[in-house]
């Protein structure tokens, strides 16, 4: 594990404490002053003979999205939000950096093969630079990769509509004519944005951040797509609800949306990266698949972890599984008893890669009706689904303590549903003085999850922080449904 790890964490629990509405007035306030970025006016770049990409800059002049036409809003200076405050513009320029160079050099070491730089190696570049698809070994370099994660990465290769794009028959155009030209329509679906986030920061075929990268210094990928959408730079506006199109980001509940949304595609993800690693010839078992902090914990008899008294093997526990695993909901029965069949296979010493490729794929088929399910959001509704994540989470040690969870990721997980939860409460019932002390007793847990200095992981030698969560979740509870025995 690496320090880099551990921001990656403060950063998703610290996030969602913000007011998503705020961020998204701040972002589109912000637009109107001076953001650094590419120049005003920049001519198209032809798409390379061999592909269809032909990138940001080709996006960015004054008339299009480069900031011409800022009075008519957001969205005609998204070129320059994207580069002026998008992480994902400086993706590539990450790979140049030392910590980039260390690493590489521990995943070649020994190998005359080994790329030279990361800026040449698939396995970097495809994450952190647009390609049309995922790129294997040794890559020539290629001046698009040095736009990072642009434009294209999310809406799709433009060669074929950025023509018709420009035009004022575009905006008549049926979606159906314009996913044939390759264009991704992101602002009607929750679960394709979500979707398309989960390619890079869950992993797919020839995007998996496996043991070897979390071993040489790769963060391990812990992505909450509710969280994520809070904390992202906007590089749009609201648009106006019309008969065939409304805003989904206009939603009294879009959080819990997004956070419903989000974990369904991130399992969709989670399980095809697990078909795929089962691949003949791929290390397997693979060690990414299990839960880091069952090996990177401190041997002291009152952590959370030594509370488990396990076996001595560390357990499947994938984080983007964990939302599905704990679930108590009947409606989610055939996808969380396939899920825990697959989990029994991955638990053997050697787990059958036959066996649990048959089972992804049962998963799989079992997720498929969930993916297009939207839900309308009541305020008991809400109330039902924090009480199942919250009973789902439950475990009681082998000397009879109660935890809230069994793990640091199972805790977190569940810290991250409440909060959407909690937001949607909020505009649901604004009357309701639970919402704010519900909100107590997340601020509680949050600032117990945080990992201590010097630590990327749950560092604590005492148990105590674990009993304080478990305490704060007992009384989120208890606020939820007052008849609630307690543990």
């Amino acid at each position: 594990m690496t320090a880099a790890t551990a921001a990656l964490f403060a950063c998703c629990l610290q996030a969602v404490t913000a007011d998503t509405q705020a961020q998204d007035q701040g972002a589109a306030g912000a637009s109107d002053g001076p953001v650094a970025g590419p120049p005003a006016a920049v001519p198209p770049i032809p798409a390379t003979p061999s592909g269809r990409l032909v990138g940001a800059a080709s996006c960015a002049a004054a008339s299009c999205h480069g900031g011409g036409r800022r009075i008519e809003g957001l969205h005609f200076s998204a070129s320059l939000v994207w580069a002026g405050r998008d992480p994902h513009a400086n993706a590539w320029d990450v790979l140049n950096t030392p910590r980039s160079k260390t690493m590489l050099e521990l995943l070649g070491a020994g190998q005359a093969s080994a790329p030279q730089s990361a800026v040449q190696d698939a396995r970097c570049l495809n994450c952190h630079a647009t390609v049309e698809q995922p790129l294997t070994g040794t890559v020539p370099v290629n001046f698009l990769h040095h736009d990072g994660v642009g434009c294209e990465a999310c809406h799709g290769a433009a060669r074929d509509w950025i023509g018709l794009h420009v035009t004022s028959d575009w905006k008549s155009l049926p979606a159906t004519a314009k996913a044939a030209l390759g264009y991704v329509e992101l602002g009607s679906s929750l679960t394709e944005r979500a979707r398309r986030c989960a390619e890079c920061h869950v992993g797919g075929v020839g995007r998996d951040v496996n043991h070897d990268l979390i071993a040489a210094g790769h963060p391990r990928l812990d992505y909450e797509f509710s969280t994520f959408h809070t904390n992202y730079p906007k590089h749009w506006q609201p648009r106006a609800d019309t008969p065939d199109k409304t805003d989904l980001e206009q939603s009294p509940t879009f959080t819990l949306d997004a956070w419903q949304a989000g974990r369904f595609a991130a399992a969709e993800a989670c399980l095809k990266l697990l078909e795929d690693r089962t691949t003949a010839g791929r290390p397997w078992p693979e060690l990414a698949e299990y839960s880091c902090f069952s090996c990177h914990h401190n041997l002291e008899n009152r952590s959370w972890y030594q509370q488990r008294r396990s076996n001595g093997r560390p357990g499947w526990e994938t984080w983007s599984l964990t939302p599905l695993r704990n679930s108590q909901n009947p409606k989610l029965l055939p996808l969380t008893s396939s899920i825990e069949t697959l989990a029994g296979q991955m638990n053997q010493s050697a787990p059958d890669r036959l066996l649990v490729s048959r089972s992804a794929r049962t998963s799989l088929t079992a997720l498929q009706p969930l993916l297009t399910e939207n839900h309308q959001w009541t305020t008991p509704a809400v109330d039902a689904l924090c009480l199942e994540q919250i009973r789902g989470a439950r475990r009681t040690t082998t000397d009879g303590t109660t935890l809230a969870a069994a793990s640091w990721d199972e805790m977190a997980q569940l810290y991250l549903a409440l909060r959407a939860a909690v937001a949607a409460r909020r505009t649901l019932d604004t009357q309701d003085t639970r919402n704010e002390k519900i909100s107590q007793h997340l601020e509680v847990i949050r600032s117990q999850l945080l990992f201590q200095p010097g630590y990327d992981s749950p560092g604590t030698s005492s148990i105590d922080p674990v009993l304080a969560i478990s305490a704060a979740v007992n009384q989120i509870e208890l606020l939820l449904d007052p008849k609630t025995p307690q543990p």
